[in-house]
């Protein structure tokens, strides 16, 4: 693992343009967006901002346009946010896309975030993140946060209805392809647990991992600021198992990964397990108007009405 040191000289071409959150969802990556954006980076346009929501009271931090771009470019391969792609429809689908695409791509992100450095979290970008590094003609750097995937499953059951199987699975594939798709990056990784633990810490890592690569962060902490934002409420689960088998694996090569790398070397992960498709082609993009309508409670019609319109604006998050 390399370690960069506050104050060490930036790459060749210059600071990165920003620093992109990445995890699962449910991992944390709204948190860790905010502390990010406490030591410097701006975050997008206010109103291009997603506000917070009943499922995430605190803000989720991120751009509203640039989610329901990468919404669309999930679709263009046949899947979302709950039926993710896998590494060879990822791969096609980058192949056969015109130039203008990665220019438009480009051109939405910059009406978004005008003002480097920035900070970008969306954990749909898991997914199309070789595009994004393709798309934006800059360096950027990473900051990886996890979460043991039983606690991301609970939290998928207890807001979405998805069976603890299912979301074992969705964060199998996620965390797949995070990995395999930050090849090269500045990356720091980290875990959701450590960071609830102690904020002050993971700031000060942050300050100084963003400060090694040239990208300008404040001087000093805002310590209250970063008490005040983390509080022991967002633990959305009290039990951190690992879940079964693979998922354990997983988890583990994560914890083995924490601390900064200058440029990241996927670990050697091996073909994807078939529990995990047969899992998530179980559901398909068909299971937000199926399985997951099945599983909400009966409730009066002008209950279900305002759930429908907050879940509207949550979805995915």
């Amino acid at each position: 693992m390399d370690d960069v040191r506050n104050g060490s000289p930036p790459s060749p071409d210059g600071p990165p343009a920003g620093v992109l959150i990445l995890g699962m969802h449910r991992s944390g990556t709204s948190a860790v967006t905010r502390l990010v954006n406490l030591l410097g980076p701006s975050m997008c346009v206010d109103e291009d901002l997603l506000v917070g929501t009943a499922t995430n009271a605190k803000g989720h931090w991120e751009s509203r346009s640039l989610f329901r771009l990468n919404d669309r470019y999930l679709g263009e391969m046949g899947c979302s946010w709950w039926y993710p792609p896998t590494s060879e429809q990822v791969a096609d689908w980058e192949e056969h896309l015109p130039g203008a695409q990665f220019d438009n791509a480009r051109t939405v992100f910059t009406r978004a975030h005008p003002t480097e450095p920035w900070v970008w979290k969306d954990p749909r970008a898991c997914l199309t993140l070789s595009f994004w590094r393709r798309s934006l003609l800059r360096s950027v750097s990473g900051i990886v946060v996890f979460r043991s995937p039983d606690a991301v499953a609970r939290s998928l059951g207890a807001r979405d209805h998805m069976d603890a199987e299912y979301g074992l699975a969705l964060w199998m594939r996620y965390t797949r392809l995070v990995l395999e798709q930050s090849a090269g990056l500045p990356l720091l990784v980290t875990s959701y647990d450590d960071v609830l633990e102690d904020p002050v810490a993971f700031a000060e890592q942050a300050r100084a991992f963003l400060a090694g690569l040239g990208m300008a962060v404040t001087p000093d902490i805002d310590l209250s600021a970063v008490r005040e934002f983390i509080d022991p409420g967002l633990r959305h689960g009290a039990r951190n198992e690992a879940g079964p088998g693979a998922t354990s694996d997983l988890y583990d090569t994560l914890r083995g990964l924490s601390g900064v790398h200058t440029s990241f070397v996927p670990p050697a992960l091996g073909p994807e397990a078939p529990w995990i498709d047969a899992q998530l082609t179980s559901a398909g993009p068909e299971w937000r108007a199926t399985w997951k309508a099945q599983g909400r409670p009966d409730r009066s019609a002008a209950t279900r009405l305002r759930a429908l319109v907050r879940r509207a604006s949550t979805i995915g998050r």
